[in-house]
């Protein structure tokens, strides 16, 4: 998918950067039948995208495992294919470019496949730091993660689900977003524009 029009709220960005960012996705490496590398995503948005290389844990009122619902599926067919799009669809890049292009309530497939990352001319530095800083997001994504009790009247059930909460590993999403800046090619008042874009609203921190 290619998009034509640039915003005009984000004057700090240079138009040339644009393409290189979001003229539809080189080389995925994506099978959505055939692939063994998987993330998973949910629709629903809010200050966070919640896209993740695991399924969070839903148990039912019997303690057995549920299959959550929402959840969309895009396999890969390498890791290292799918730790680098993990990597950039978690980071505060791919969130500015949802709230530009996408009606900020639901993530759906055309912004999931408008980012692009041409991983066969990235460095090898840059694809392996992006690998460890993802592995390193998924960790702290569980660790800071907890097991709420939600009743659904209309499913007359009480149901024990693992919620993520992106905004307590912001830290590391941001040293994402620092090696995809080294990548581009941004500039330190791009990378910053990116890496503070609507804190306040993310982070809880508004009135």
């Amino acid at each position: 998918m290619i998009f034509i029009n640039l915003p005009v709220k984000t004057p700090c960005f240079r138009s040339y950067c644009y393409p290189q960012v979001f003229c539809g996705v080189c080389r995925w490496g994506v099978s959505t039948k055939s692939g063994q590398h998987t993330i998973y995503y949910t629709p629903k948005l809010s200050g966070f995208v919640q896209i993740l290389d695991f399924v969070p844990t839903i148990y039912d009122e019997n303690d057995d495992i549920r299959e959550p619902s929402l959840l969309k599926v895009i396999k890969f067919e390498t890791d290292q294919d799918r730790d680098v799009f993990l990597a950039l669809l978690n980071s505060n890049l791919f969130y500015w470019l949802v709230t530009i292009f996408s009606d900020c309530r639901n993530l759906n497939k055309r912004e999931i496949y408008s980012i692009r990352f041409d991983i066969e001319n990235a460095s090898v530095e840059i694809i392996n730091h992006l690998g460890i800083l993802v592995k390193e997001l998924m960790r702290n994504f569980q660790h800071h993660s907890k097991i709420i009790k939600m009743n659904y009247k209309n499913l007359g059930t009480t149901l024990s689900i693992q919620c993520i909460y992106p905004k307590m590993s912001k830290i590391i999403i941001d040293k994402i977003d620092r090696v995809l800046a080294e990548h581009y090619g941004f500039t330190d008042e791009e990378l910053d524009f990116i890496i503070n874009y609507d804190i306040k609203y993310r982070m809880g921190l508004g009135n």
